[in-house]
């Protein structure tokens, strides 16, 4: 029997396509849910209607059932609408799902509204063209449980695996007995791999480290939040692989992105916010001066055609201010060499 699905209606924009405001919808499952379900499984989506059938296809196998599903439909082309392929789901799925759509925005804003909308105790996610094994839920639940009790409050969650749609690994297991090593080690051993892992995190945290959402930014990188977690809390690390990356084509969030004046939007910002933290970020001289350079390379391009985002973002504090004018000059000339070859080939 074909379930109702619950609109919070919008109007549409009359000069663009993108919707006006943020609508959810809702089915029968998510409605009449009587309590918090444990996990809270989220996809941002944004022009991936080819692959985003996979991804929901997933959580549907998923062997652990006391979950909810967010979809968050990011302002997709009209063509790439995945509408039909959503309402299908709530109406067939037994889970509690909420199908949310919004304005472009960015894929960190597509992520804070599934994180803001979540009744679960822990918040976990699949993108819209990846997958998660069947038991990766329970995988995860297991391993949480398996913390004594007592010391649960010191863990942001569980960190498992991930591997490609070949079957290899990204980056390297956990070393043996890893859960009982100090975590300055374990964080040491994690930074290093430069790699995804799967996350299972307390709900109650992200929600508390919602991702910065800047104005006239596009792109606000993950690893700004987990680099913030990594150095509050512990993560209970497992050899399990919970994740499947499709590292297929060549549309990924983070890899492969052309450079456009969108791009030196997002990179200044990103660098004004890593270099205005440094007790967070800070990671040696040569990637401070590396991270100077690309703010001021970016800054000079973007003087010429957006000065007012340029004034929005500083840096600050007195270090940034010395090192700003030691590397004007180099940074003035990199921006009129390197960056135009950049553009031109974005």
């Amino acid at each position: 029997m074909a379930e109702e699905i619950a609109t919070i209606s919008h109007q549409p924009s009359a000069i663009s396509h993108q919707p006006s405001a943020i609508s959810h919808r809702t089915n029968a499952h998510w409605n009449n849910l009587k309590h918090s379900p444990l996990i809270t499984i989220q996809t941002p989506v944004y022009n991936r209607r080819s692959t985003i059938k996979r991804a929901i296809d997933s959580v549907q196998a998923q062997t652990f059932r006391d979950i909810e599903y967010i979809i968050v439909d990011d302002g997709s082309d009209p063509e790439q609408a995945i509408d039909d392929i959503v309402d299908e789901f709530m109406k067939t799925t037994d889970l509690p799902v909420m199908f949310i759509k919004k304005p472009n925005g960015g894929v960190h804003t597509a992520r804070n509204a599934a994180v803001r909308e979540a009744r679960g105790k822990f918040i976990t996610g699949v993108d819209s063209d990846d997958e998660l094994t069947p038991d990766s839920c329970q995988t995860n639940i297991d391993a949480w449980e398996s913390i004594p009790e007592d010391k649960r409050h010191l863990y942001r969650g569980v960190m498992s695996m991930v591997r490609d749609q070949t079957g290899k690994l990204e980056g390297e297991l956990f070393p043996e007995g890893v859960n009982s090593m100090k975590w300055e080690d374990v964080r040491a051993f994690e930074l290093k791999q430069k790699c995804d892992h799967h996350d299972l995190v307390r709900a109650e945290i992200l929600k508390a480290n919602l991702l910065p959402e800047p104005e006239g930014v596009k792109f606000v990188g993950e690893g700004l939040l987990w680099m913030k977690l990594v150095m509050e809390y512990k993560a209970w690390c497992i050899n399990t692989i919970g994740h499947i990356a499709h590292l297929e084509g060549n549309d990924h969030l983070s890899k492969d992105r052309k450079w456009n004046l969108q791009r030196c939007r997002d990179s200044m910002w990103g660098k004004m916010y890593v270099l205005n933290n440094p007790e967070i970020y800070g990671k040696g001289f040569v990637k401070y001066v590396a991270d100077v350079m690309r703010y001021h390379m970016t800054a000079e391009v973007l003087k010429k055609v957006d000065p007012e985002f340029v004034k929005r973002y500083p840096l600050s504090g007195l270090k940034n201010k010395i090192w700003s004018a030691i590397l004007y000059i180099p940074a003035k000339l990199a921006s009129k060499i390197i960056m135009p070859r950049l553009l031109r080939k974005g």
